[in-house]
């Protein structure tokens, strides 16, 4: 849902789902925080992609849960606060 100019916030029910290799929702308009539950999405392992949006906040540690990623982990171009939680920084 990459370039759709959708709006509203991110529910956190989308940690709920499975079988999903790719979480790409940039370059819309959604505000608020980042759900901790997005960590539950472990089934991504291609990339993963918040960048380009209105994000606020901090960058959930529940992040660092996604180890499987191999492409890319992208969050910039938010407005997000604070520093990255180690378990984030660890994604390779």
């Amino acid at each position: 849902v990459a370039s759709n100019m959708l709006t509203g916030t991110l529910p956190s029910e989308l940690g709920l789902l499975t079988l999903t290799t790719s979480f790409i929702m940039y370059s819309n308009s959604f505000v608020g925080t980042i759900a901790t539950q997005l960590g539950q999405v472990t089934s991504v392992t291609n990339t993963f992609r918040l960048n380009d949006n209105l994000l606020s906040g901090s960058l959930p540690s529940q992040l660092g849960q996604l180890s499987s990623i191999v492409t890319g982990f992208w969050v910039s171009q938010n407005q997000l606060c604070g520093d990255v939680p180690s378990e984030v920084s660890a994604l390779s």
